[in-house]
């Protein structure tokens, strides 16, 4: 068996593939079709088969952009395999069937009109054998069979539209469109109707499993154990008083269908190969999903940039046997030994949450946000272990046990739960544990997203403090006080400062108690992991632990006391004695050191971590980075370079310092290239870089920025307030390196577009929507390009720097628009009042070029961004729309599904079908001109200036240049791939 085939052309392969067939074949003389397949009218279904499968073609091009396709051949083909067996015993059609694999957070499946089935990969993780994977795809080809999508959107199509008829793919797509612009204004339908669809879906799925040979049985199996029914379907008296929920209902349809099927329907089974389904299943959950070949047509070269930006470390530990370093940014794990101090190996892992070292120190363990559990081998430098995780209610706060063996869980519900990763069976669930009021979630949510933006956190959201012993023996969980008392004092102290390059100083310190107004209803658990219990804790601990707390050990925890912080205190545990006091104030977050008597406390006022000695009970040395970790005195921080540096809490020189050769880039900010795409300028959450790419030279390194432009191989970005810096623009060579700052004043309302400062000046103090001043600065020299009084409603105003272009755009209802109009009679004979104007002026000196009216469907649609040149304008919409406008008639020219579009100079428009994928469309022939398919997500997508090379940077920081040239095809030359 070769890897990922599961059965190839051999003698035992055949004989079950004919084995199988006779069954079905016996299947389908004793089984008949199901009642529900009967013939829709035309009135009730507009689209022939031949048009259903054109409308899901227009469907699937959305799905595309949300839903990461797996593209890998060898892993899709059991699941269509599974498919087509299906639908050979079901009525034929010129439907177009088609299974695909998907990375969904969830176990989930779902089909559009045509024929196309989306499984999750959770699904495949979930399921047991072949017949359950047939059952979930029987009920998909159950809705599509039945046409329900065809028919829903024949009603859509004529309730929002007024359409009683399609006609080739083209109207259908035209329609498509037309539909998803209104679809705002359509009409509700009855809340029961899905339930029906889901039933009907049902009934066909037992008739077909019994047709091609499945087992029956195992479908409502499995639906009875996703939905935890535990074998309850409700009954005429839950029925009767409204108690039954859809899901039992739909358990007990599906046993009735089941009883209804003629006798010896659902005799036969085929041979189950468990071994094979086993081998399928792991595949699938051990595969990078989102692998496929590149596509790279008129590639000119690639190259992977050497000198890589890496975003800022928002992780650090130590081993608990002190050997090893962990390392963690928004792109990946970062793997480092302490002696000798050197870079190991790197884990890519952009979406993962905290990462953390085993108990033993041999492997490093990680969750992400799509509910998978990685644990890599830290001698071997590989992945070990890989486990989907199947929930019915996605997590907002994740914990993963020392040996890896259970996870914590707070769900969506509020449930908090103890899951076993062994078998995905839950060891404990507490609903409600979790259960803020209102008011109380808004206050959480708004603290949470301040401390993120003034701390430029990308952690994952906090909402109850957990955390198992460093043994796994006990998991403690807590949230909330009875009341937290209002009060805010301040403590002046001198204390070291580690500098970026080890300098070390002394400054004035405040150690505040932050003013924190919270009334909570406690939560409280302590679970024995050895014994599988819940166990009770005494009221010392949990006096400790509603703020925040800390183990210190396996029998050692300390927490913030929430009656008097002052007197806190370090706790024996389980039992709770009191083994030392220490100070503490409320707002701060606790976590120990990966060992010896420290914690790592923070926020503080002016910097985002302390140390704190719990031996003397001192916090005297403050960290300025917003990751640290000590082991035995030995500090553990990054430096504002990017570099690792280990130092002692006596002195803020360095011991050894590292430089990080790895990085992927998580969020991006800001990017932008010179005209002649030489030079290539990004900014992630935390850091920004500019390199020279011909020459592969990472010119400069700099704190984030928000905007970026260049003039040749100057460049100048909006540096935000950080620290003790004020916001400035700052103008970097990156020829000679000669470099210079602007501080912008603070009170102006002041965006920076490219080369471009936009500047609104209110008339009137406090009021920026209307009589106001518009400024455009030439970023480079300060002076004034253009002005222009508004004194009705101010424009939404954006900038296309690259191309030279500024968009105002007004809702027509509004005066500013309605004085506008006077002067645009033709414009103001379309226009309708929840429609948008847009002008288009030439960007240095204001001038109107043209404008044109962007046609809401009655405020259905709504607008995101334009894009335009002096020929086009490109309209991206709420619903992934892409609308283009010929310019100067305004006219609507065509629609495409996408994001993130970028228009050339010349007419060009690349944009994203999903984060791999762009197309280049050309505006002037309608035609589309390639599609792109990278390996890595698409970053940045830049025209040069003459529209003759497309420039695309990936998250793995490689730049790629296309001849984007009409009939051109430029011979491939890959250069450090």
């Amino acid at each position: 068996m070769g890897k990922g085939k599961l059965c190839g052309m051999s003698r035992h392969c055949l004989l079950l593939l004919l084995a199988s067939a006779a069954l079905s074949v016996q299947g389908e003389q004793n089984c008949p079709l199901p009642p529900s397949l009967q013939s829709a009218s035309s009135v009730e279904n507009i689209f022939s088969d031949q048009q259903e499968v054109y409308l899901g073609d227009a469907m699937a091009e959305t799905i595309a952009l949300h839903v990461n396709v797996v593209q890998n051949d060898d892993l899709g083909a059991h699941l269509s395999d599974l498919g087509r067996r299906l639908v050979q015993y079901l009525p034929p059609s010129k439907l177009n069937f088609r299974f695909f694999l998907i990375d969904l957070p969830e176990v989930n499946a779902f089909s559009i009109a045509g024929g196309r089935v989306y499984v999750s990969r959770k699904i495949v993780a979930f399921a047991r054998n072949d017949d359950e994977i047939a059952g979930v795809l029987a009920h998909e080809l159950g809705h599509i069979v039945t046409h329900q999508t065809a028919i829903e959107m024949t009603r859509a199509f004529r309730e929002v539209l007024g359409v009683n008829d399609v006609g080739s793919r083209d109207d259908v797509f035209r329609k498509y469109h037309q539909y998803l612009e209104n679809v705002a204004r359509r009409r509700s339908r009855a809340s029961d109707e899905g339930e029906k669809k889901q039933i009907v879906a049902d009934q066909v799925s037992v008739f077909a499993l019994a047709r091609a040979g499945f087992d029956v049985k195992t479908f409502p199996e499995f639906w009875d154990r996703f939905a935890g029914l535990h074998r309850k379907t409700g009954s005429w008296i839950s029925d009767l008083f409204g108690a039954t929920t859809p899901a039992q209902h739909r358990l007990r349809e599906m046993i009735n269908n089941m009883g209804i099927l003629p006798p010896g329907c659902a005799d036969h089974r085929p041979t189950v190969n468990e071994a094979e389904f086993k081998t399928w299943q792991d595949l699938v959950v051990d595969s990078d999903i989102g692998a496929r070949p590149e596509a790279l047509a008129g590639l000119i070269s690639k190259r992977r940039l050497t000198d890589r930006l890496r975003p800022e470390i928002t992780n650090l530990r130590f081993s608990p046997d002190g050997r090893y370093i962990l390392a963690q940014d928004d792109g990946g794990i970062h793997v480092v030994s302490r002696d000798p101090f050197r870079f190991l190996f790197y884990i890519p892992s952009p979406d993962a949450g905290e990462a953390k070292f085993s108990a033993d120190s041999k492997l490093i363990m990680f969750s992400t946000t799509g509910m998978r559990v990685e644990l890599w081998s830290v001698t071997e430098q590989k992945r070990k272990l890989v486990r989907e995780i199947t929930v019915r209610s996605p997590c907002l706060q994740t914990e993963l046990s020392p040996d890896g063996n259970t996870l914590a869980c707070l769900d969506t519900e509020h449930a908090l739960k103890l899951i076993n990763l062994s078998d995905a069976s839950v060891l404990y669930e507490e609903k409600g544990f979790w259960h803020p009021s209102p008011h109380q979630l808004l206050h959480l949510l708004l603290t949470e997203i301040q401390e993120r933006k003034e701390q430029e956190s990308s952690a994952s959201l906090h909402f109850v403090n957990m955390a198992f012993t460093p043994d796994g023996h006990y998991f403690l969980a807590a949230y909330g006080t009875p009341r937290l008392e209002a009060h805010q004092s301040y403590t002046v102290e001198n204390r070291p400062v580690m500098g970026p390059n080890g300098e070390g100083d002394i400054v004035k310190a405040v150690r505040p108690s932050i003013q924190y107004y919270a009334e909570y209803s406690p939560g409280f658990l302590m679970f024995d992991l050895a014994t599988r219990s819940k166990t009770s804790a005494p009221s010392s601990i949990r006096d400790e632990v509603g703020l925040s707390f800390s183990f210190l050990g396996p029998d050692r925890i300390v927490g913030i006391n929430y009656k008097a912080p002052q007197k806190s205190r370090v706790l024996k545990f389980p039992s709770g004695e009191t083994l030392a006091e220490t100070v503490f104030w409320q707002g701060l977050n606790l976590r120990a050191a990966t060992h010896g008597d420290f914690l790592i406390v923070g926020p503080l006022k002016d910097y985002p971590l302390g140390v704190m000695d719990l031996a003397t009970r001192e916090n005297k040395v403050v960290i300025k980075q917003s990751a640290a970790d000590i082991y035995d005195g030995l500090i553990l921080t990054e430096q504002v370079t990017g570099h690792l540096a280990l130092h002692t809490k006596d002195k803020s020189a360095p011991l050894a310092v590292l430089v990080l050769p790895e990085g992927n880039l998580g969020e991006v900010r800001a990017s932008a290239a010179s005209p002649d795409l030489n030079f290539l300028a990004v900014s992630s959450r935390t850091r920004g870089a500019a390199w020279d790419v011909s020459h592969d030279f990472r010119a400069v390194q700099m704190r984030r920025f928000s905007a970026v432009g260049f003039d040749g191989a100057a460049l100048y970005v909006d540096l935000p307030e950080f620290q003790s810096f004020a916001r400035q623009t700052a103008e970097i060579h990156l020829d000679t390196g000669a470099h210079s700052f602007r501080e912008l004043n603070k009170d102006d309302v002041a965006v920076q577009n490219g080369l471009y400062l936009i500047v609104t000046k209110p008339r009137k103090e406090g009021v920026n929507r209307s009589n106001a001043d518009i400024d455009v600065r030439d970023i480079r020299s300060g002076s004034l390009l253009w002005s222009r009084y508004f004194p009705d409603e101010v424009p939404s105003i954006s900038f296309d720097p690259e191309i030279g272009t500024g968009i105002l755009r007004w809702q027509v209802s509004e005066t500013a628009a309605h004085k506008e109009l006077q002067g645009l009679p033709q414009l103001n004979q379309r226009a309708e009042k929840d429609d948008y104007l847009c002008e288009i002026l030439d960007a240095k000196s204001g001038a109107r070029l043209s404008a044109f009216i962007l046609k809401s469907n009655h405020g259905s649609l709504h607008f995101l961004d334009v894009k335009a040149n002096q020929k086009w304008a490109v309209v991206e919409a709420s619903g992934d729309q892409l609308i283009a406008y010929a310019i100067p008639s305004g006219e609507e020219q065509t629609q495409f599904f996408g994001s993130d579009p970028v228009l050339s100079t010349s007419g060009l428009l690349a944009f994203h079908n999903d984060k791999r994928e762009v197309t280049l469309y050309d505006l002037a022939t309608s035609e589309q001109r390639q599609q792109y398919v990278f390996a890595q997500p698409v970053v940045s997508k830049i025209f040069s200036a003459d529209g003759k090379r497309l420039l695309i940077f990936t998250a793995d920081q490689t730049v790629y240049f296309f001849d984007v040239t009409a009939g051109t095809a430029t011979e491939k030359v890959a250069v450090n791939d």
